[in-house]
């Protein structure tokens, strides 16, 4: 089939008109794959050259007293792709089922890349994000 093509196609274009045909074919085509991998395989990519990743930097677990009775400790961030329920509802305004969605979210369509992705979370809303995005990182 192929070499019937190449036999028309020859006869009606020149050696270069057919060099530069296929040029054009193969430039489409992977056009076409990167617009149907774009999602998965350049998302990171494009979150890093957009600096969507970016977050405030995390505290480190610091614990110090103000007084003998009285012990306050800043919280640890939290990686959002690793963490497990009992890790995620120590973050404020992160509840069990919270917690529960965003595992089942993550079991369900991969990781996280970016806050945007958080948000298509069940019971995390931009007001909720807003309170967490300098405690998770991805």
């Amino acid at each position: 089939m192929l070499l019937l093509l190449n036999d028309i196609l020859e006869g009606m274009f020149t050696k270069n008109e057919l060099a530069f045909l296929a040029f054009v074919v193969l430039c489409t085509i992977a056009g076409g794959v990167i617009l149907v991998t774009k999602g998965p395989v350049l998302q990171p990519v494009l979150a890093v050259l957009k600096n969507e990743n970016a977050s405030a930097p995390c505290a480190e677990s610091i614990e110090h007293s103000e007084s003998a009775s009285e012990t306050k400790s800043m919280q640890q961030c939290v990686n959002i792709n690793t963490a497990q329920v009992s890790e995620l509802v120590l973050l404020p305004g992160v509840g069990q089922k919270t917690a529960e969605n965003i595992v089942a979210f993550r079991n369900k369509h991969g990781r996280f890349w970016n806050m945007n992705d958080v948000v298509s979370v069940k019971g995390v809303g931009k007001k909720k994000l807003e309170k967490l995005k300098h405690l998770i990182t991805f």
